[in-house]
């Protein structure tokens, strides 16, 4: 047998019934949660790469208005060391923020022809549904990331607390 979908063994069975009511009322449901991932996915990313650079400016601007006064009183080595946490936190999230980023460009980004798109995905759904996957998973990376960072943050201030 010829013709689309290919079918060059012909291991499709003829003797199926055709697809019911319902059959079809779930096929359309599927179809519209896939459009509600899709855009799930991009609007979370966008909303934690706010949050994020939201958080990241409150912290930075603790760091530069009460950062000098809380370590003052401290010796040179928790100084070091405390000054050591809190870099490094800020590199960590500043990682976290460009995954966010980076996250948030894959989904506005559609660098590839359709035919590419037939080739690679089979379908413009199939290629929709797989940059949501891969959305969602650069977010949540850049959410674990932040959360280590939100440790060596806690851990820069109880050792302020502690040491003092």
């Amino acid at each position: 047998m010829t013709g689309w979908p290919p079918d060059p063994d012909n291991s499709i069975r003829r003797d199926l019934p055709p697809p019911t009511k319902n059959d079809l009322a779930e096929r359309d449901y599927f179809i519209a949660r896939l459009d509600d991932l899709v855009g799930a996915a991009r609007d979370s990313a966008k909303n934690w790469r706010a949050g994020l650079m939201g958080f990241v400016s409150l912290v930075t601007t603790g760091i530069v208005i009460q950062g000098h006064q809380t370590v003052a009183p401290l010796d040179t080595s928790w100084k070091a060391t405390v000054s050591s946490l809190v870099t490094l936190g800020m590199v960590v999230i500043l990682l976290g923020l460009w995954f966010s980023f980076n996250a948030e460009i894959a989904s506005q980004s559609m660098n590839l022809s359709l035919g590419e798109i037939r080739e690679n995905y089979v379908s413009l759904r199939a290629y929709e549904v797989a940059q949501a996957v891969q959305i969602s998973r650069r977010t949540h990376r850049s959410m674990l990331i932040a959360a280590f960072r939100f440790l060596l943050l806690l851990a820069g201030i109880l050792l302020t607390w502690w040491v003092t």
